[in-house]
């Protein structure tokens, strides 16, 4: 079984929810770019606006260990992302160009976040679904 990877959806309003498995050093692009992942097309998307990663399992600053990969969202963009929860009930957090943001499940992300082009962004929601692929190894 393979423990150093992160299983996702990510969904937009009139979207069928699409899940990705993402390992640490794998890459999920999500801009304007025709060869992006997650290809969004609205005025304030940069080409590769944001990405998504995997950070293995690690100690944190504490030196207490971290059991499990972490999903990290990062901006790559000029007009910056906005975070959220799902609930729509907390305020949008910026996260800017370079910025990283480790995700809790689930959470609702803005592109672009910048005023100019809130009437157009797109609000894609992010879902962790689980550490670590099904074993397909073991017979019935």
């Amino acid at each position: 079984m393979d423990d150093h990877v992160k299983v996702f959806t990510i969904s937009r309003k009139n979207h069928v929810p699409r899940q990705f498995v993402l390992r640490p050093g794998e890459v999920l692009v999500i801009g304007r770019a025709r060869d992006s992942d997650i290809h969004l097309e609205a005025r304030g998307v940069s080409a590769r606006h944001a990405e998504l990663s995997v950070v293995s399992p690690k100690e944190d600053s504490h030196g207490i260990a971290i059991p499990t990969c972490q999903l990290i969202f990062r901006d790559r963009s000029a007009n910056d992302t906005g975070f959220t929860t799902t609930s729509g009930m907390g305020p949008w957090r910026p996260l800017r160009d370079g910025q990283r943001e480790t995700l809790a499940s689930p959470v609702q992300v803005l592109v672009p976040f910048n005023c100019n082009a809130r009437d157009g962004s797109i609000v894609p929601t992010i879902r962790v679904v689980g550490d670590s692929l099904p074993d397909h190894t073991r017979c019935c």
